[in-house]
């Protein structure tokens, strides 16, 4: 597996023109052909770790298994992810619950630990998702140059830990347009709130599978854009 990041030469610039040399920390792109069952699916860009939970969350929110056991087999190597999988007759995800609810704090929470992310602390060029309990409590967090992957990771690394995702919410860093509100619909994860803006599409999507789809989580605010009955203070 390849580093996730790595050093290059900078010369920074002030204002007044001042030129400081240093080397300075990057993201590093990874490019794979994923192949399953010997067949060429498509070249992706992911960050070079945590490979194993993105293909699982990749290919479960595209509808290619329903399940992390249906992955027989996986192997990374040479710029190929190739893995074996049988997959079974899907089985439906149940429309997310209501039965529970969490705080203000509690999301705030996710938002600052997705803030501590020690990649993109160093670079500045990851994106980051948590998973988190209705409890508050931290279960994964994951990083990557796409906020498409790292939720892809989160919820892989969820289906391999046979997680019930029905009772956990999902936290990231990036926009939150309609194909990531799919993802988390996928799932069955029934909260997913950003730092950043959906779109009139993922807010449309969230109200359609029942998901509470909050945005803009800064320090003493947020925005709940649909099932607020799941967020009491």
């Amino acid at each position: 597996m390849r580093e996730a990041v790595t050093r290059v030469p900078v010369i920074r610039v002030g204002s007044d023109g001042s030129e400081v040399r240093f080397d300075d920390e990057v993201t590093v792109e990874g490019s794979y052909l994923l192949v399953v069952n010997g067949n060429p699916m498509e070249k992706v860009v992911v960050s070079p770790f945590a490979l194993r939970e993105w293909t699982v969350g990749h290919l479960f929110c595209a509808g290619s298994i329903s399940g992390a056991r249906e992955i027989m087999s996986f192997d990374e190597r040479d710029g190929r992810i190739e893995v074996e999988a049988a997959p079974s007759p899907g089985t439906e995800v149940e429309p997310p619950s209501a039965a529970w609810t969490v705080t203000p704090e509690m999301i705030h929470g996710g938002a600052r630990w997705i803030a501590e992310a020690p990649r993109y602390n160093r670079t500045g060029g990851f994106h980051a998702a948590a998973l988190l309990s209705v409890t508050g409590e931290r279960l994964a967090l994951f990083e990557d140059i796409s906020r498409h992957n790292a939720l892809d990771k989160a919820i892989g690394w969820g289906l391999i830990s046979e997680m019930d995702l029905g009772r956990t919410m999902a936290i990231q860093s990036g926009r939150l347009p309609r194909d990531m509100v799919a993802k988390a619909a996928a799932a069955g994860i029934p909260l997913l709130g950003s730092v950043s803006a959906p779109t009139d599409a993922g807010i449309a999507l969230a109200k359609e599978a029942g998901i509470t789809l909050v945005g803009f989580i800064r320090e003493k605010r947020m925005n709940i854009y649909s099932f607020p009955e799941r967020i009491k203070g």
